[in-house]
């Protein structure tokens, strides 16, 4: 069971000024919509990306981006809108720690987070290990995995995962979405499709959710006893809850401070996976179709927000309806529509293309990864209007 719970360590943000905060409205914040590796010492919007994975936001509004094939983290300033290398040297590796960020190397870093005192956690996947970057400092080392765990691909088969051991003398495999509440306990999820938690208090690694078996069950009992499929994202909210992105099922699933799971998007066609489709817009979301989430993120007020990936959609859940809605991206007949377009108008009138990370600020303005538009997008208050 997760020691020391719990409340969430939500980014904090800048706000825009009043008389820029128009709800539901879509903009580009860094990325050209070219991939490429040039432009990363000024204007974050003249950039090019190459794989934005993941955003984060720190306390002073600076947003920071793993781009995933680059081997980079970015970031982009608050007050100048100018984008620099923040950590790694753009070469593939394992090295660097107890040194400078930005002269360690990454093996595909996927999911950023920020921690109490401020620090930036990254899960370096095909590492196999967590990292901490200290922000007062500069200086990056390893806090979970011995780096050990996993080949060099996603798909390599992993070995056990052996928990109650230290975290550094843990074998990880492939860690991707991360969060950190404010005790700073660290829960991730892996390609064991499962769950788990360093303990702040004691650095033992225990499991949260997962057999470690792919499949769709478990809901209604102890989430340790769940199968789940493929897991990019995970979020926490103000009552402990965890909030688990399980993509190839094409569910959300909640597990409670009492360690029971449940599906609140998503319903099993089989034991082995779920229905995916698009549907449910404006009905409650337990009746919704989606089709391979993969980031998510709540808002102050509770509002779950999520990347419905496959539909080329981001979408929320309502804190006070349960309703789903779609918040950014478009669709015609039953289909998402890819695209890059609608910079300026209304979030719900654009397009997105397999959009990856999602963040929500303390204002309550989301963040999405527009992935394979390499870009990073902004919409201002979202939820505005839909609770």
């Amino acid at each position: 069971m997760r020691s020391g719970l719990l409340k969430v360590v939500l980014a904090l943000t800048f706000v825009l000024p009043s008389s820029a905060q128009t709800a539901g409205v879509i903009n580009t914040v860094a990325g050209n919509g070219y991939q490429g590796k040039f432009g990363m010492s000024g204007p974050a919007k003249a950039a090019e990306l190459t794989s934005p994975n993941s955003v984060a936001i720190d306390k002073e509004g600076n947003l920071f981006i793993a781009d995933l094939a680059s081997e980079h983290i970015f970031r982009v300033d608050a007050s100048t809108g100018n984008i620099s290398v923040f950590a790694g040297t753009g070469a593939g590796g394992y090295s660097g720690d107890g040194g400078p960020a930005k002269d360690a190397t990454f093996n595909h870093p996927f999911g950023l987070a920020f921690g109490p005192s401020g620090d930036l956690y990254v899960t370096d996947s095909r590492n196999n290990v967590i990292r901490r970057i200290d922000m007062s400092t500069g200086t990056i080392d390893t806090v979970g995995g011995n780096g050990f765990g996993a080949g060099p691909g996603d798909s390599d088969p992993c070995g056990t995962l052996v928990a109650g051991k230290k975290a550094k003398n843990t074998a990880l495999c492939n860690p991707f979405g991360i969060v950190v509440d404010a005790s700073g306990n660290i829960f991730f999820t892996n390609a064991s499709s499962q769950v788990l938690e360093i303990a702040a208090s004691t650095h033992i690694v225990s499991i949260i959710a997962g057999t470690g078996s792919y499949g769709y069950s478990g809901d209604g009992g102890p989430a340790i006893d769940a199968s789940l499929s493929w897991l990019p994202g995970i979020a926490l909210d103000r009552q402990g809850n965890l909030y688990v992105v399980d993509s190839s099922n094409c569910a959300i699933r909640e597990v409670t401070t009492t360690g029971i799971i449940s599906s609140i998007v998503g319903s099993p066609s089989s034991l082995w996976s779920g229905n995916c489709g698009l549907a449910g817009d404006g009905g409650p979301a337990s009746a919704a179709l989606i089709n391979g989430p993969f980031g998510i993120s709540i808002d102050p007020s509770g509002n779950i927000f999520f990347s419905d990936k496959g539909n080329n959609l981001v979408r929320m859940i309502s804190a006070s309806s349960g309703n789903i809605y779609t918040v950014a991206g478009s669709y015609a007949n039953g289909s998402g529509i890819f695209g890059y377009s609608g910079n300026g108008g209304l979030a719900v009138n654009a397009t997105l293309a397999a959009p990856q990370g999602v963040t929500a600020d303390l204002s309550g303005n989301l963040y999405i990864n527009d992935n394979e538009n390499f870009s990073v997008r902004e919409v201002t208050q979202p939820a505005a209007g839909l609770n």
